[in-house]
C-alpha cells in the first residue's frame, strides 16, 4: 500500500499511447471517503460485502469513450493492469 492513497499518479494507455491521466484524489477528493460512501450505498441497497472483494471508487482523470485496442492502466506504486477491448 502506498504511503498516501490519495497521491497516486494514474494513467491509461491505448496501444502504448497515453489517453488519460489523473491522480487518485480525483474521486471525491479522497479515496477513503469515496470508499466509505460506496460501502454505505451498497449496504443500504442490501448488497452483501465479502472478504476478497475489490471496489473501484470511480474514474481518475477525464471520462473518455472506449476504443478497440490494448489498454494498460498504470496505478503508480500499486502496479499495472492490462486489458483489451476487441470487436
Amino acid at each position: 500500500m502506498p504511503e498516501n492513497i490519495n497521491t497516486l499518479k494514474v494513467s491509461l494507455s491505448c496501444d502504448n499511447k497515453e489517453v488519460n491521466s489523473g491522480i487518485s484524489a480525483d474521486v471525491m477528493g479522497d479515496q477513503w471517503q469515496a470508499l466509505l460512501w460506496m460501502v454505505n450505498q451498497l449496504v443500504a441497497q442490501g448488497y452483501k460485502l465479502e472478504k476478497g472483494q475489490f471496489f473501484i471508487t470511480g474514474n481518475l482523470g477525464q471520462l473518455i469513450p472506449a476504443s478497440l485496442c490494448d489498454y494498460q492502466a498504470d496505478f503508480d506504486s500499486l502496479g499495472k493492469l492490462n486489458f483489451s477491448i476487441k470487436p
